[in-house]
């Protein structure tokens, strides 16, 4: 016997038949299986320079010598201050630096963060930061290091009082996730392996969009037609046309219809975020066993979204009227009123 974690639910059995037995799951639905998890952390190529004034982020972009030398000897700015500061550059230092100097006008962008020479002095180093598209000689050939993309507030207001406190590459940390997705409920478990066997979602949008979605899994699952990096999306309802409202920023785990355009009708659900189009009508969010977006390329999920397509057709009465009052719905009963009579239209 193996002791799991179901739906975030701890449990013991041989296999995952026994184990997933009383959860949600839709039979032939994929099963997300996470074995570990470990994380990565690499140096990055981003350096955080603090001053007196904040914080400000550079971005390293090139493959150079002055590349070379700015990560070997970046600590001594530290303690440099604002040397100048024009219309063109603002620049702290000066240090020492022993690289080939050139003569040639060098085209620098805004933003561009460079090191120079000045007076083709070895002894006047300078870290600079671009603050317009110029033309100018800066002693040293392809001085650039990186570009400016945090802090663009801070360097505006930098003076000749300010200086440099300290600079830190940064690192980054990425999680490596060891999965399975499988449909085979006679695998034998491991210990210490967690499980999903469904998603868990909460609907909120325009009701035509809404009753679209709640349409398409009215059965308990999404069916994958079509995948990338960034979603999942279900395509059974293609070419329905549902309402532009509610065009908000899609972040990870959002549920989407697009509105228009190719594809209209199909239903998405986000790995990655992205900005808001006027093509897509955000209508919710996973809440839970968002590994199942993840991890699944083809064939289909399990999902319970709320609230739930309340169709009573079918129901007696009595039954209608429970169901109804679980969400606050009134129930109204026309025609035949006993609590036996069953109702055909809603």
């Amino acid at each position: 016997m193996a002791r799991v974690f179901v739906n975030s639910r701890e449990k013991e059995g041989k296999t995952l038949r026994d184990v997933i037995e009383g959860e949600p799951y839709i039979e032939g639905g994929n099963i997300v299986i996470v074995k570990g998890v470990k994380k990565e952390v690499k140096r990055s190529r981003r350096y955080k320079i603090t001053t007196t004034k904040g914080t400000m982020i550079v971005a390293i972009t090139e493959d150079s010598k002055v590349v070379d030398f700015w990560n070997r000897n970046y600590k001594r700015f530290v303690d440099k201050e604002v040397r100048w500061r024009g219309i063109a550059d603002v620049a702290f230092g000066p240090i020492r630096i022993d690289l080939e100097m050139s003569n040639k006008p060098q085209k620098v962008k805004k933003w561009d963060v460079i090191l120079s020479i000045s007076g083709f002095d070895r002894n006047e180093g300078h870290l600079v930061f671009i603050k317009r598209d110029t033309t100018e000689i800066y002693g040293i050939e392809n001085p650039k290091i990186g570009v400016l993309i945090g802090g663009k507030r801070v360097l505006s207001r930098l003076t000749p009082e300010d200086k440099i406190l300290s600079i830190e590459p940064l690192r980054e940390s990425r999680e490596i996730v060891d999965y399975l997705t499988t449909r085979d409920l006679d695998m034998e478990l491991e210990e210490g392996w967690s499980i999903w066997t469904y998603c868990e979602g909460e609907l909120e949008g325009p009701p035509q969009a809404v009753e679209h979605v709640l349409a398409l899994v009215e059965g308990g699952y999404l069916e994958i037609g079509q995948h990338t990096n960034t979603f999942i999306a279900d395509c059974r309802l293609k070419s329905l046309e549902v309402e532009g409202e509610n065009t908000e920023e899609r972040f990870r785990g959002a549920i989407t219809v697009r509105n228009t355009g190719d594809g209209v009708g199909k239903v998405y659900i986000y790995r990655e975020g992205r900005t808001s189009t006027p093509s897509h009508t955000l209508v919710g969010k996973i809440t839970k066993g968002m590994e199942l977006v993840d991890f699944s390329d083809e064939g289909i999920i399990t999902v319970n979204l709320k609230p739930e397509r309340l169709n009573v057709l079918g129901m007696t009465q009595a039954e209608a009227s429970e169901v109804l009052s679980r969400y606050g719905i009134e129930h109204r009963r026309e025609g035949d009123k006993e609590d036996d009579a069953i109702v055909v239209e809603q």
